[in-house]
């Protein structure tokens, strides 16, 4: 096997974990913390009905749940993180998951 095709399968794989297709996007937005307030401005990368890649702007300590609020979009979005690599981070849109999994169960 070569290099290309265990790179190739490495994504078809962590494609496979995706409840849903990420649509690319590059949107403004901000991480909250209900208690203080605004911590960081970031970018969101792409973008799910099930989550999100963000792309942090500065060195801010970013908390593993939060709250995203997308630039045009009045609702804010509870998140908690996946994964973290540098300044990115895979977050799951983890209220939309609880009701996900009430509506399922329906």
């Amino acid at each position: 096997m070569t290099k290309f095709d265990q790179i190739s399968q490495h994504r078809d794989a962590k494609a496979d974990r995706r409840k849903a297709v990420r649509r690319p996007t590059y949107l403004e937005a901000a991480i909250l913390e209900p208690q203080q307030g605004r911590i960081s401005n970031c970018f969101v990368n792409n973008i799910s009905r099930t989550g999100a890649k963000v792309s942090i702007r500065d060195e801010a300590v970013i908390p593993s749940v939060f709250w995203l609020q997308i630039s045009g979009d009045p609702d804010l979005r509870y998140c908690a993180d996946i994964w973290r690599k540098n300044r990115n981070i895979g977050v799951d849109f983890a209220a939309d998951r609880a009701l996900r999994e009430i509506e399922d169960e329906l």
